[in-house]
């Protein structure tokens, strides 16, 4: 399965808040891949598609000077798990790709979507109203089905699925299981990165100042000067907007509700894994 014509040979496609930061941060650190410098999700497939193959086709046209020859080329972007077009859209352009999933138990994947919200926008509503207002949030963790919608597009054999627990559990040994899937070699230097404060999510002091710079961050980004936004995150803007205190436990009732409601996807899921997972029903 090899690709020749300038796109990915594989592609992190989600879930979201399920560990796709840190694995982002651990591929770059491998001298066989290569991925977008500068960027962690180009969302092509998803939000990005009236851009252009063109336009995807140039995040890997310059080869960072710590990349080996003939790297493998990827990209990570969860948004493409749910999306409703990315699976046809990923088999019409790269029908060979393979593909990493990355799943979480689901009601902590939401609860953690859920603040990640509140953090970046400054969205004040609670929880209960957030689970009616975005119902595709929900819908994220019903990982059956969303796997399924790709199942039609490509072969098992292209999916590997990554438990979120057991990613953080053992690193080195989910590492070591991915290197065939990516197509780099068994063996060979990986020394696996500590990024244990990777994407810590807390709800803002200031979520009015929240708001405004995401509405400028997506302004700037529409204008095609994406670099303007990562240049502010490395100044610090990031940390003055989404800085403050730390959430409180998801209630107990609203987690029992959730989980009666995703206990039939897990036993799906666990059956098409043929295993079951221990760290979700602890």
């Amino acid at each position: 399965m090899e690709t020749t014509d300038g796109l990915p040979h594989f592609i992190v496609i989600g879930a979201l808040k399920c560990g796709t930061t840190w694995l982002d941060v651990q591929l770059r650190a491998h001298h066989d891949l290569h991925l977008p410098s500068g960027i962690k999700e180009v969302n092509f497939f998803s939000y990005e598609y009236d851009r252009g193959l063109n336009w995807y086709k140039s995040f890997w046209d310059v080869v960072p000077a710590d990349c080996n020859a003939g790297s493998r080329r990827g990209e990570v972007s969860p948004t493409y798990f749910d999306h409703p077009d990315a699976p046809e859209r990923m088999y019409r352009h790269v029908p060979e790709v393979q593909l990493v999933v990355l799943l979480r138990e689901p009601t902590r994947r939401l609860y953690s979507q859920y603040t990640h919200y509140v953090a970046r926008t400054g969205y004040s509503a609670g929880l209960e109203t957030f689970l009616v207002e975005h119902r595709n949030a929900v819908e994220t963790g019903f990982y059956d089905l969303n796997i399924q919608r790709f199942l039609r597009y490509f072969s098992p054999e292209q999916l590997k699925i990554v438990i979120f627990e057991e990613m953080i559990a053992n690193p080195e040994n989910v590492l070591r299981r991915l290197r065939p899937h990516l197509g780099v070699p068994a063996d060979g230097p990986w020394r696996v990165l500590n990024t244990a404060a990777v994407n810590r999510t807390t709800n803002p002091w200031f979520p009015y100042l929240t708001r405004a710079a995401k509405s400028g961050a997506g302004t700037l980004r529409n204008l095609g000067a994406d670099w303007v936004v990562h240049a502010l995150g490395r100044l610090g803007i990031k940390k003055l907007t989404r800085g403050g205190r730390a959430f409180p436990k998801i209630p107990s009732e609203l987690q029992d509700m959730l989980q009666r409601e995703y206990e039939p996807h897990v036993k799906d899921l666990e059956s098409f894994l043929g295993r079951k997972i221990e760290e979700w029903h602890s």
